[in-house]
Formats: C-alpha cells, structure tokens, sequence
C-alpha cells in the first residue's frame, strides 16, 4: 500500500471515530450492583422539553405590572441575619430584621437560586440563567443567558458556577469579576439534569437531579471543566455539599447519603440515613449538616461516622415544606414553599422561629371587585389583598384556612361581599369579608362530587361537581345556598359559563350544553380522544375550549349541535377567559397567551406574557389582566393595544 493510500485510509478512518463522538453521547456511569437493588432506585431523568407550532404576530401588549405570592425556592442570609434574602416566584425579597424594612427586586423568571457574594448577589433564574444584583438587592448589574435552565448558584473567587438542567444545560463556569459583563468561560455536560453544585479546592461537584447521583470536574482551567470521577446513586440528588473528604447529598425519598470523595477519581458510596420527608438540600458548618427535608421540615445531622448522626429536627407544617437550607453565622434562612422563608437560630437545638416573611404560593384562581383582590389558594384557603400590587413587597393578605380550587363574588352588601368558594371534596364554602377586613367563614354546604369551578347567575348558582356533574342551588338567601338540581353529565364538570340562557360544560372530554330551565342537555361536543377539556368561555355563537392540548374552537350558533371549527395547539391551556374582543388564555408553563377575536372562528395570537409558575387561572379587569400563577403567585398584567405588529415565537420552557 502507498503512502498515499495509507494517509487516505487513516484520514477516513479519523473521520469516522468523529461521527462516532458527535452520534454518541458520553455514557452514563454505571451503578453500583449493591446500590441498583436498593430500594431507592434511581428514576429516569426527566425528558427533553419540545417546542411548541405557534409563531403568530401580536398586536396585543401585555406587561408587567405588579406581583404578589409566589412559591418561595430559595433564601439566603446576610450580616448573621441581619438580612433575610428570599425568592418569590420571580420577584427577589429582601427584608431587613430589626426594621422589618422590605426591598423587592423584580426579574421577569422564577428564581431558582439565591447566592451572596461580597460584592453582588447572584441568582439562578431558570432559562433566564444568571441575573446579578447589587448587594441591597435594589437593582440589576448585570445578566447572561446560559443554555439550559440554571438551577443553582455557587460563587468561588471571581466566578461563578451554575448547575443548568434541561437540554444543554449541565456545569457553566462564568466569569463575574465585572458584575455589569458576566462572560461565559467553559461549560461540561453531565450524565443527568444537574441540580445543585458545590466548589472546593479546585473541585466541582454536581448533584444529578433525577438521575440521582454526583459527578466531580476539575476547574483549574474554567475554560474546559475535565470530568474526573462520578456516581450514581439511588434516590434523585437534589442537593450537594462537601466537608473535607466527604460529599453530602440531598437524596430526595432516600435521605441523605454520604460518598468518599477522598479520590475524586473513583468517589464511593459510604451510607445514607433517612431523614422522614424528601431531602431537598443539604449545608455543613460546625461539623454538622443541615437538610430541608420537605414536610419533616429541617433536619440536623452530627458528622464524623459513614452514618450521620440526628442531633435536632423542626417541622413547620404541612403547608410550609422546607424546600431550601443557607447557613450564615448563626442562623439558618430556609425557604418554606407557599409559608415564604423563615429564618431560624440554629444555635439553640429546639431551632425558634426568630423571623418570616410570609407570603403566598399555589394560586389557583383571583377575582378583582372594587379594591380588592380575592384569591383561592389550593389547600391554602381563601386570602384577599388590596388591589395596589405594587405598593409594598407583601401587602399582607388576610386569609382563612380551607380549601379553595375555584370562587366567585356576590354583590356586596351592607358593606360586605359575599365569597363562594369551590371546596373541591368538602363542598360549597360561603364567606364574607367587609372592604379591608379579614374574610369571615360562615358555612360550607356539603355536595356531591368535588366542586372545582362556580358560577353565579342571579338567584341561581351553578357548581361544576366533577363526576357528580352540575349542581344547581338556589341563592333566594345568598348566605345559605340550597340545593334545587344535580344533572350527571357523560364525563367530569371541571368549568362552566352562561350564554343566551343556556349553561355550557366543559365537560373533561369535550362540552355538554344545558338547558337550566328544564335540566336537560340539549347538545354536546366530543373532542378527538385523549382530550382533556377543562375550561369554557362562550361570545357571539362561538365556544373556546381550554384543553391540554391547545385551545378547540367551536361553532355554537346552533346550540344542539356544536360544531368544531379549529384548534390551535402547541401548548397546554388551563383556563379562558373572554373581554371584548380578546380572549386570554392561562397556558401552564406558556405563561398567559391574549388572542384577537376579530375573526370569531378564528382567533389570531396577538400577545404573550411568559410567566414565571405555571398559569392556571386568568380573570380581565379592565386595562389589566389577573394571572392565577400556581407557584409563580398572582400576576397582574398590563393589556395594551399596539399600532404595529410584533413576531411572537411561542416556544414551551
């Protein structure tokens, strides 16, 4: 053979190893024998996010207005807890202790991440990547778009190191010597979707999220982070934190486990201990490791043995899971879910609550009626603000325990309004509440069924029961609703709404129209199988259906015989709602989508709000719009009609 021919053979030869490389992903480490027939076994990783169809124009502005609630993730602590930093949905609190004195900073994503550095603070803002603050958290210094959906934050020196879940993501090292410039030097892909990361001596280690487990790279040259060793553990590693030789995980259902990583090469699985709820994080000081532990709240660990040992434990409920754990002298800031962040002296074993800052998570549902907003919380009750959102950080809601998936206002009265809730299991709930006042339960009528959505029309009220159907009850005493009428529908009543004197279903399947006068159904629609229809708005002879597969559009000039006219996927809807000629949409993870209804049978995309939760609920009033948010709190929107068009790339997070 010539030499010709042999450099030829060698020169393809090469080429093909490189397909090789780019075809195949770097193999996941494989599990110890004795960790794979644990009863922690590790779940599949979460799979990858896909694109939504619509790319539509917009001539429909919505904005951001004002925020309130929010599902708190993250908190940290400054001066020995002179200073409570807490995320709320995608607002930055800030609360001075022994003033009370509160900051916000608003920042458009759900933070992920709160890191305090000397100089800024860092956050981890989702598929925002990394936002940096100055140190009174009053205004932003800088920012930088990372690939993937930055879950966490740790500073070391002059950089900072992001764990990034999701497609492209994994570890991001960035350069923040310039606050104002933040530059991306190096990153690596990991094994699973990356959670947590922890820094320490030149070492990187990331928690793997659902894939369970650590990976370590070296960092010398942040350029080109070098794998040196990895594990895969049972359970899904939430949290990670080193101390010496030993690195920690938050396991998720499997407690928290130590690994020797005294050679980072080959890291191995020393023991685990249970820690009662799920292990969301994880912090050392003092010899001692301090783990948010979902329900059973924070729990402490003395260190030394393969196997830590309890020293104290605290549970705050369970409507304040501890999500998030930073220790700062002290005391400990944690972040306590729909509760807000506490921040609690750790110094004493009974752990005393010594301040919070509470605030609101998992709204489902908002009405706006004079200055006054009321909100159904889930399981979290019932709770009423001003309507000035963006006076104070916390406008302090007065609330009530309870169950509330969905409400609904009466007229207001003697200076009172009157509250329906939809209790789901436990029924009607009625309550009052004067302007300014605390809401005042009065009675809760026990149905059938799990009321998930009311409607008031008059004297009359109509409860959507779920597998029970629709309820119909009299309101002759407003105070004392009774029960006149139950009509089965063929599937599950989730929303109702009332057009031309009929009542229109949304019916989980597809719709059912009533007839309320003589409890009949007089026409129905049947969407395409595996639909699940779940909201309902009805305006010049057309039905909008809010399905989990897109919006479906129907043709209800003819009330018996509803016909399709088009949907529109591409994302999930939750909710419609219809003002004008606009009708809005909560569309989960898409944030809340405005539709122009100039042509009825055809409603065109014309605007978009990509909110930081997941919209479940929207309620138009007036110039603004509610967004019911679920973790992401309540947003209110500005609703803006533009002279010119936009493109709108709809893309699902």
């Amino acid at each position: 053979m010539t030499t010709a021919s042999i450099q030829s053979v060698r020169r393809r030869g090469l080429l093909l190893a490189l397909l090789l490389i780019c075809l195949c992903p770097r193999p996941r480490p494989s599990a110890p024998a004795a960790l794979a027939q644990s009863g922690c076994a590790a779940p599949a990783s979460a799979p990858d996010a896909t694109p939504a169809a619509l790319s539509p124009s917009g001539t429909i502005g919505l904005s951001y207005v004002a925020s309130l609630g929010g599902d708190t993730a993250a908190a940290a602590s400054v001066g020995g807890g002179q200073r409570l930093l807490f995320s709320r949905g995608a607002d930055l609190g800030d609360l001075r202790t022994s003033t009370s004195d509160l900051q916000r900073l608003h920042t458009d994503e759900r933070i992920q991440d709160i890191a305090a550095g000397a100089a800024a603070l860092y956050l981890a803002i989702g598929q925002g990547g990394l936002l940096i603050a100055s140190p009174d958290a009053a205004q932003r210094l800088g920012a930088l778009r990372t690939p993937g959906l930055a879950a966490a934050v740790a500073i070391d020196g002059g950089r900072a190191y992001l764990a990034a879940a999701g497609p492209g993501g994994g570890l991001q090292v960035v350069d923040v010597a310039d606050s104002a410039a933040p530059q991306l030097l190096g990153a690596a892909p990991t094994y699973g979707s990356a959670e947590d990361v922890a820094v320490a001596g030149g070492l990187a280690y990331v928690a793997e999220g659902l894939g369970g487990g650590v990976e370590i790279f070296d960092v010398a040259n942040p350029r080109a982070p070098a794998l040196r060793g990895a594990l895969i553990t049972p359970g899904a590693a939430r949290g990670v934190a080193v101390d010496g030789d030993r690195a920690y995980l938050a396991a998720g259902p499997c407690g928290l486990q130590v690994v020797d990583v005294s050679d980072p090469a080959a890291p191995r699985m020393l023991g685990a201990v249970a820690t009662g709820g799920e292990a969301q994080a994880v912090r050392i000081a003092g010899g001692r490791a301090y783990v948010a532990a979902g329900d059973a709240g924070l729990l402490v660990f003395a260190l030394g043995g393969t196997a830590p040992q309890p020293v104290a434990a605290r549970s705050f409920g369970p409507l304040a899971p501890i999500g998030d754990v930073d220790l700062d002298g002290g005391v400990a800031a944690l972040a306590a879910g729909p509760s807000g962040a506490l921040l609690v002296d750790i110094g004493d074993p009974a752990l005393p609550t010594v301040a919070a800052a509470p605030t609101l998570g998992g709204v489902r549902a908002a009405r706006a009626a004079a200055a006054e907003i009321y909100l159904a919380l889930g399981a979290g009750g019932l709770a009423v603000t001003r309507a000035a959102l963006d006076d104070p950080l916390i406008p302090s809601p007065r609330s009530i325990a309870g169950t509330a998936l969905g409400l609904a206002l009466g007229p207001a009265a003697g200076g009172k309004t009157t509250i329906y809730t939809a209790g789901g299991s436990a029924g009607l709930g009625v309550a009052q509440a004067a302007s300014g006042g605390t809401p005042t339960p009065l009675r809760t009528i026990s149905l059938p069924g799990s009321i998930g959505a009311i409607l008031l029309d008059g004297d009359q009220a109509y409860a959507a029961a779920g597998g029970a159907g629709v309820h119909t009850l009299s309101l002759t005493d407003p105070l004392s609703p009774t029960l006149q009428a139950t009509l089965d529908t063929p599937g599950a009543a989730l929303d109702l709404a009332r057009a031309g004197g009929l009542l229109y279903v949304a019916d989980r399947a597809g719709l059912q129209v009533i007839d309320p006068a003589t409890q009949r159904i007089i026409g129905e629609y049947t969407a395409p199988a595996g639909a699940f229809v779940q909201g309902v708005a009805v305006a010049g002879g057309r039905a909008y259906l809010a399905d989990r597969a897109g919006l479906i559009v129907l043709d209800v000039g003819d009330p018996t015989n509803p016909a399709p006219l088009t949907v529109i996927d591409g994302f999930s809807a939750y909710a419609v709602a219809i003002q004008g000629t606009t009708l809005f949409v909560a569309a989960g993870k898409d944030g809340a989508l405005a539709f122009d209804l100039g042509d009825p049978a055809a409603p065109r995309l014309a605007g978009r709000y990509d909110t930081p939760g997941l919209a479940q609920g929207v309620a138009p009033d007036g110039a603004t719009l509610l967004v019911a948010d679920g973790d992401g709190g309540l947003l209110r929107l500005r609703v803006i009609a533009l002279s010119y068009q936009v493109r709108l790339p709809l893309i699902a997070r």
